[in-house]
């Protein structure tokens, strides 16, 4: 390092203390910004109950004094047995250091067992000179991180951005599933990270002071908005607010009977919903749909598209029926007292506008969200996408981006939550407004690995906004970049996962239906024969996956899909690396005339 400075000052022709200066601001920033690898720390404290302490061997400019001091900042407990090249003026690389450190320890080559991550240097060399070495590569960039950085400049922001990733995925110390641990820190956290900036950026634009992040999807975006708050230095407080489409139904009625009827019947019984689930969502029990059903001549499997129109006449003839009707009256007052009390807590009517965050794709649960409050306050809703929406020009959207082709079942278990589904509110014996039912752990998801998920995610939030101070950015060019990576990031993970992120997303079971009763793999496998079927009957793909190429990624026992998915893998492997290589090289040349420009100024 010294003669590194030593070179930089006369070609800068800086003064011997700002060549300090620079070479101490360089150390303290590598101070900063190092993060542990966490299996290599496990491994050396394992070594250590095992008295077998590890020597450290390092090709490296820093002196051994440095690399201590680097390694303590990791957690590596003192004292540090440490070899340093730049001292020693021997190499790895060169393959000069492995006979001088057996020389100089009075042990044979053969002794030694060495792992490294370079497969010259740790490998290749290190076995040529007769000890038993391994090749170390979880610390290899993945494809995807190299993704991650070639969608920017390759200037400092892209190596943030994807050393963010790769610092989150090395950085796990629980064990996890293999595809949640990739998918997490190089998808989930940074997709949500930049969808959540772009939220606090608008919101902050606007004036607004609070976030209501609705249940479930919210639950991960809320300690990423709080991270970003403090990053940004800006007064927002970001909330998790239990909310669903189901709970806010029964609130949404107006007090009218025959409007009450058909309000129910428009929001709740639409597409392909079957009379039982509309019923089923509307509270009614067992014996009032199979009533309700046989006075209105209407199986309960009959969807609402194939009703004609004496047949929704019946139907809402038999729901104004003394014996169906007092009793959904009574469930709609109490649920509307119940939830507008705890939107009323939770401090969503005490402003003007009231800022809600969904993923999306439809809208159902804002429509029904306004239709409680009323005119106490005007909704603002974020949405990460939105298809086939309900809303019309007179609700107050935000849409993050209108080009990604979104898998909605994906993204939903990407910001699964711990706990059950909302299904509506009314009071404890306290009269507060509480969850009823009430919301118990998801013990699916919490075996899966949400917890999991989101502690990763939240890694790489945490990790980014260290890196990048806003005195050499601003927000709005972070925001730019972010999510470019992110959206690249989703893109790859949606056309290439590995096999164990397509067993991990793809293998989890899926809610199909309004009241989270059915479910299905997200991404079943299928064989060759699938595949031919599904160019035949494009409708019948559907019925089987709801993501194809992950359905692929996890057929690898079976020949055509293996072979897609790898062509697949392997072409976007190839431009990642190249894509790689090509802003490496420019950012490269632009430093270089940044320092000739500074040289010939001076």
């Amino acid at each position: 390092m010294n003669d590194i400075y030593s070179r930089l000052s006369r070609s800068l022709n800086l003064s011997p203390e700002d060549a300090r200066i620079a070479l101490e601001t360089e150390l303290n920033e590598e101070l900063r910004l190092i993060r542990p690898i966490a299996s290599t720390r496990q491994r050396v404290s394992e070594l250590i109950k095992e008295n077998s302490p590890p020597l450290f061997l390092s090709d490296t400019y820093f002196t051994s004094a440095q690399v201590e001091a680097l390694l303590t900042q990791c957690g590596y407990p003192q004292p540090l047995d440490i070899i340093a090249s730049s001292e020693e003026l021997k190499s790895k690389f060169a393959g000069t250091i492995f006979d001088h450190v057996a020389h100089q320890r009075g042990f044979q080559n053969s002794h030694f067992q060495h792992l490294g991550d370079n497969a010259v240097g740790d490998l290749q060399n290190a076995r040529a000179s007769g000890w038993n070495a391994q090749i170390f590569v979880d610390s290899h960039w993945t494809t995807r991180e190299r993704v991650l950085f070639a969608s920017g400049k390759g200037d400092f922001l892209s190596s943030a951005i994807a050393g963010s990733a790769r610092a989150a995925r090395l950085g796990q110390e629980v064990p996890v599933k293999e595809g949640i641990l990739t998918a997490s820190a190089n998808v989930v956290g940074p997709l949500f990270a930049a969808y959540v900036l772009w939220i606090l950026l608008d919101v902050r634009a606007r004036g607004g002071r609070t976030i209501h992040f609705l249940a479930r999807d919210g639950q991960l975006m809320v300690p990423i908005c709080q991270r970003l708050a403090r990053w940004l230095g800006t007064d927002i407080d970001a909330r998790y607010t239990y909310a669903s489409r189901q709970a806010f139904l029964l609130p949404a009625l107006p007090e009218d009977d025959g409007d009450m009827v058909a309000q129910a019947l428009a929001l709740a019984y639409y597409d392909h919903i079957t009379l039982s689930e509309a019923l089923t969502s509307l509270k009614y029990s067992d014996d009032e749909i199979k009533m309700v059903s046989r006075n209105a001549g209407i199986a309960i499997d009959e969807t609402f598209r194939s009703l004609n129109e004496s047949q929704k006449a019946a139907l809402r003839d038999a729901l104004l029926r003394a014996d169906v009707l007092d009793p959904l009256r009574a469930r709609v007052r109490t649920a509307r007292a119940a939830t507008l009390s705890y939107l009323e807590s939770e401090g969503m009517l005490s402003s003007p506008k009231a800022y809600i965050v969904d993923l999306g794709w439809r809208g159902n649960t804002q429509l029904r969200l306004e239709r409680v409050v009323g005119d106490r306050v005007k909704l603002v809703g974020y949405y990460m996408g939105m298809s086939n929406s309900v809303l019309g020009p007179e609700h107050k959207t935000r849409i993050w981006t209108t080009t990604t082709p979104w898998k909605t079942a994906l993204l939903e278990v990407m910001a699964a939550a711990d706990h059950t589904s909302v299904k509506g509110f009314g009071f404890d014996e306290d009269g507060k407004p509480v969850c009823a039912p009430p919301i118990t752990e998801d013990t699916v998801l919490v075996s899966w690995g949400a917890r999991e998920q989101q502690a990763i995610a939240l890694r790489f939030v945490e990790y980014l906004t260290d890196a990048i101070e806003l005195e050499h950015y601003s927000p709005e060019e972070v925001y730019a970049a972010l999510k470019s990576a992110a959206l690249d990031g989703y893109r790859h993970f949606r056309l290439s996962p590995t096999w164990a992120e397509a067993e991990a997303y793809g293998g989890i079971l899926h809610q199909e239906d309004v009241n989270h009763v059915k479910y299905r793999e997200l991404a079943q496998p299928v064989t060759s024969m699938d595949i031919a079927l599904f160019a035949l009957k494009k409708k019948s793909k559907g019925a089987v996956t709801s993501w194809y190429m992950g359905s692929l990624a996890r057929s690898k026992g079976q020949l055509v899909p293996t072979l897609i998915s790898r062509s697949i893998d392997r072409a976007i492997k190839f431009m990642a690396r190249l894509d790689t290589k090509r802003k490496k090289q420019a950012a490269r040349r632009l430093a270089q005339a940044s320092l000739r420009g500074r040289g010939t100024k001076d």
